[in-house]
């Protein structure tokens, strides 16, 4: 049996996979990928259910792809006295650490405090002590306050001191959530209980002559006019901020729209122009709000704005109204920093599926009250609904739902088949995982980073993003060394360390159907390369992409067309023609 770096899972097996979706019955229905419902699928099959699993758009298409790009325990929520989610969120950051050391990275958090701001030393002393504490020793490394303004400038010289109080430092971690996402779906179905297709949309749901779920009504986006039912015992709508097109017949106490959807957006910069050595976390000078400036190898994040959002659910952008509001306090606390338009690499925007927790009997829900929580609903027709949480806690989500919803629905849905149902079952390596001593130590590696072929932050890219699979994607270089030519050879390895070997494993191994899927989700560089250099790379990887996929011109300028008109919707800095 091949690994899972060798997995075959390309869009060219599409219509076998569409074959199976309409030919064979489920144990479980999963609709949406994204890091939800890939975690559902991943627990459900290592406790033995067989799972198919379906996304209307991409895998990892919506908020999976456009968060913060962590795994943090929640420092924040302290000051709400959320203390049972931020010990889990440490837990859970601290197992994604372990157990997928090349994808999920420590990164220290400095959080200044100022004169006249809310955070002082003692509520930060606090907040530290807590985190440490709830974290139970099992951190990277433990967290600790600084007073003495010479440290600070050792640590941080961009950081003003005018002002400054002094910081705490704490651990949290760097993850490429829509790489997170795809491989705990490679795994599903790696195991051989799993169907997943992208790019399948659920119309409508079908119900037994009871009432109950039985499977739902799909359509193929990429062919007009077929539609098919799949057939699965149990439903899971996992479809994160369109819960509520699916969830019906809700329980007494939810409001008419559980969902609150707000947005967030990002910034991003070279490092080079925003000099940081860490992450920091610091509050807006305009309403006191808590937000990132994160280090992030050789760029830096700027986010997240959590502003109420009812308009396009399939296209939010960041606004320069956004912007501004990040970028006014990063100037103030960071003078030295070009913390501009014109400096500014990408952006992106996600929306957040907030949720309204369920009231008691007889108060009155409102959708206005939300929780950071995760919210699990049975519907009378036995649909299973979850949303709400965090990315960190994906995998106690999954595990939450199957103990108290799915596994005792198969016990009358399922009769004659068992399924294990202990605690933690997830809670286990990824089978991508790799540490970068072991990758040094193989011999390909060696060759390679003797050799020059490959200079050190291309290695180290290719470790970060791909653990084991790496190794194989420096052998295809081996078979075929054009696709160690560079996907934006106009910007340093540092900046840009993509090379087209990436490009031909995410098409045979990570089932894009589109170039932005390529481009925006397996690969980063929707918003880690200036607008100014994506039509040269959108042509080179739609030509690559498309000889492997069977594009013909027509469609490769249709691709590229598409693709850039993405770029251009998440570029409101840029106002020249991608061309």
């Amino acid at each position: 049996m091949v690994g899972i770096e060798a997995l075959p899972f390309s869009s060219t097996d599409r219509e076998t996979m569409l074959a199976k979706l309409k030919s064979e019955e489920f144990d479980i229905l999963i609709i949406g990928g994204g890091v939800t419902g890939a975690g559902i699928a991943r627990d459900a099959t290592l406790r033995g259910f067989n799972v198919a699993i379906v996304d209307k758009n991409d895998f990892a298409f919506g908020t999976s792809s456009r968060s913060s790009k962590m795994a943090h325990g929640g420092f924040r929520y302290l000051k709400s006295f959320e203390f049972g989610l931020v010990k889990e969120s440490e837990a859970e950051r601290n197992w994604l650490r372990n157990d997928y050391p090349n994808l999920v990275r420590p990164l220290p958090i400095v959080a200044p405090s100022f004169e006249g701001e809310k955070y002082t030393m003692t509520i930060l002393k606090l907040g530290v002590f807590l985190y440490n504490f709830l974290d139970k020793g099992k951190n990277f490394r433990k967290g600790y306050t600084v007073k003495d303004i010479n440290k600070v400038k050792e640590m941080e010289q961009g950081l003003t001191t005018n002002g400054l109080r002094g910081f705490g430092v704490i651990y949290d971690t760097n993850i490429d959530d829509g790489r997170l996402t795809i491989e705990s779906i490679k795994e599903a179905v790696f195991s051989g209980k799993c169907v997943a297709a992208n790019y399948v949309k659920i119309t409508r749901l079908e119900h037994d002559a009871a009432g109950k779920c039985c499977g739902a009504w799909a359509s193929d986006q990429e062919k007009a006019g077929d539609e098919f039912l799949v057939k699965a015992r149990i439903v899971v709508n996992a479809t994160g901020i369109w819960t509520d097109t699916l969830l019906q017949n809700k329980p007494a106490g939810y409001p008419a729209k559980i969902i609150r959807p707000t947005k967030g957006v990002h910034l991003i910069f070279k490092q080079e122009d925003v000099p940081i050595n860490n992450g920091f976390g610091i509050t807006s000078h305009i309403d006191g709000r808590f937000y990132f400036v994160l280090r992030r190898e050789n760029h830096v994040v700027i986010g997240t704005t959590d502003t109420d959002y009812k308009e396009d659910l399939d296209g939010p952008a960041c606004t320069k109204e956004d912007a501004e509001y990040l970028l006014s306090t990063v100037r103030l606390k960071f003078p030295g920093a070009k913390a501009d338009f014109e400096h500014m690499v990408g952006s992106y925007a996600g929306v957040r599926p907030l949720a309204a927790p369920r009231v008691k009997e007889g108060e009155t829900p409102s959708e206005s009250s939300v929780s950071r929580n995760h919210e699990i609903i049975r519907s009378e027709d036995d649909l299973v609904s979850i949303c709400g949480g965090k990315l960190s806690t994906f995998r106690v989500m999954a595990e939450d739902l199957m103990l108290k919803e799915v596994l005792p629905l198969a016990k009358v849905k399922i009769p004659g088949k068992t399924f294990d149902s202990k605690k933690n079952i997830a809670r286990k390596p990824y089978l991508m995982g790799m540490t970068r001593q072991a990758f040094d130590a193989e011999p390909i590696v060696k060759e390679f980073a003797t050799s020059g072929k490959l200079d050190g932050e291309q290695l180290a890219h290719l470790y970060r993003q791909y653990g084991k699979a790496a190794l194989l994607i420096l052998a295809s270089t081996k078979e075929e060394p054009k696709l160690l030519e560079p996907i934006v050879p106009s910007e340093p390895s540092k900046y840009a360390p993509w090379i087209l070997a990436e490009v031909t494993f995410t098409v045979l191994h990570d089932s894009p159907v589109h170039l932005v899927d390529i481009l925006a989700r397996r690969l980063e560089i929707q918003w880690m390369v200036h607008p100014s250099k994506q039509a040269a790379a959108a042509r080179l990887v739609a030509s690559l992409a498309g000889s492997m996929l069977g594009w013909d011109k027509a469609r490769q300028a249709q691709e590229i067309k598409d693709y850039l008109a993405y770029v251009q919707r998440n570029s409101f800095f840029y106002d020249k023609p991608l061309e």
